[in-house]
């Protein structure tokens, strides 16, 4: 194992297209069970551990949870944005916590916030780049691509957007056949 993606929640406020957890409503793990859970993975080779969910930002105590990583490993917290205050922001910085990852599933606001399920989505998703960048995070998008974001057109748009934004990286990621893309 060298990298992992870790749902640390199922807990979110928006109610995405392609969510692999819709319906699933379990409480969170406990902290310090979390914090053994990542520890346990660097134990058995992880040097990438990919925080994830539901939104991750919605648990109190992510930045405790991450700072189980070890100097030889590192962690990216994957957002929506939400939540990402400057506050957790630096405190992440003193981490492993070496990037941040942002969805942003179109460069069009009002798309972005339909595909999110929320209004306010797309502005939540700038905020979250622009305190990432600030605060010296290796800053990248991701978006969960559909036919009408692979034209030519809108995908141009969201390229062209993510350089205006200075953020690192695009990165599509396939939508997988669970949760609401199978119901």
């Amino acid at each position: 194992i060298q990298s992992v993606d870790l749902a640390v929640t199922n807990a979110c406020i928006f109610n995405c297209w392609h969510c692999y957890n819709a319906e699933r409503r379990l409480c969170d793990i406990p902290t310090e069970i979390m914090q053994r859970i990542v520890r346990q993975l660097q134990e058995l080779g992880a040097i990438v551990i990919n925080f994830t969910g539901g939104e991750p930002c919605l648990r109190h105590d992510i930045v405790e949870i991450c700072s189980a990583l070890r100097e030889d490993s590192c962690g990216i917290l994957a957002t929506t944005g939400y939540g990402f205050t400057d506050d957790i922001a630096g405190r992440l910085a003193e981490t492993g916590v070496y990037s941040i990852s942002i969805s942003l599933d179109s460069a069009d606001e009002k798309e972005h916030d339909r595909k999110r399920g929320g209004k306010g989505a797309f502005q939540t998703a700038l905020k979250g780049i622009e305190t990432a960048k600030k605060w010296g995070f290796y800053t990248y998008t991701c978006a969960v691509p559909s036919k009408k974001l692979l034209k030519e057109e809108n995908f141009r748009n969201l390229v062209e957007l993510n350089k205006r934004l200075g953020v690192n990286e695009l990165q599509l990621i396939e939508p997988a056949p669970a949760g609401k893309i199978v119901n």
